[in-house]
């Protein structure tokens, strides 16, 4: 954190799948000299920008200046972009983006692996069908590969709302762990990308991703007294990306478009 934790540059953090992730200043860092690590720095791109969203500490990385400003007043304002956010944890140095894991899910991903049928349980003749209804759902086995490049999972996952009503969805997910870490760049160049090619082919659908968590040993998070190793504690990641419109599916879970205060917590330079 800043050496002196009462220097802070608010800012809105813009995000839409077009356009990506955008970060508009309400100051500059060079207002602030060293508590931002600025001093004698004339870098327009900045590899890492801590901050705070809503509560959740985000990581924003890969970020280029895009313009600065002064207004009237005098009252100066910057605009970034950044490459991806980490939602849920902080890195303060570029070598720490390293991932051992990541988690993806596609939008047509859950049409390739064929999810089970949530069954009715049948009639029975001493039942009354008026006080119970019986559910059966079969989780499907995982799906694992091996490969020279590191080991692949397919994984069914289910999320529930409540138990007032019936809110059940099943839904599949395909997990790699490479051989070795890698940069986002890596992980989407070599396996992201090309699975989403894969998939639209074997579906003949557009395909998109829906949701994205790395997975990675280093970094600072916001939870106390954890059972969790570090390693084992996702991380969201957002990016810009296009979503087609697929019919009967009603959200996506990054398809959003979302403008909210942003507090700058430190900056980053190799």
């Amino acid at each position: 954190m800043p050496s002196d934790q009462d220097k802070k540059i608010a800012g809105i953090l813009r995000f839409t799948n077009t356009e990506g992730i955008q970060l508009q200043l309400v100051g500059s860092f060079q207002n602030f000299g060293q508590s931002f690590g600025m001093m004698g720095q004339t870098n327009t791109d900045i590899p890492i920008i801590l901050g705070i969203v809503d509560l959740n500490i985000i990581a924003l990385c890969n970020c280029i200046k895009a313009n600065s400003g002064i207004s009237c007043p005098g009252f100066t304002s910057e605009r970034y972009w950044a490459q991806f956010a980490l939602i849920g944890r902080h890195f303060t140095q570029p070598d720490e983006l390293l991932f051992n894991k990541i988690r993806v899910q596609y939008n047509y991903l859950s049409d390739w692996t064929n999810l089970p049928v949530i069954q009715e349980e049948p009639e029975l003749p001493y039942q009354d069908r008026e006080q119970k209804l019986r559910f059966i759902y079969t989780r499907p086995k995982k799906i694992q590969a091996t490969t020279t490049d590191g080991k692949f999972f397919v994984s069914h996952d289910y999320s529930k709302a409540n138990f007032v009503n019936i809110d059940f969805k099943q839904f599949a997910s395909l997990i790699i762990e490479p051989n070795e870490k890698l940069y986002f760049q890596d992980f989407y160049s070599k396996f992201i990308h090309p699975f989403n090619n894969f998939i639209t082919f074997a579906t003949a659908q557009t395909n998109c991703v829906n949701k994205l968590e790395f997975y990675s040993p280093y970094g600072n998070v916001d939870i106390k007294n954890c059972s969790h190793s570090l390693d084992e504690i996702p991380i969201k990641c957002l990016y810009k990306n296009q979503y087609p419109h697929r019919k009967n599916k009603i959200d996506y879970l990054l398809n959003q478009k979302c403008s909210s205060p942003f507090m700058i917590l430190r900056v980053s330079f190799p």
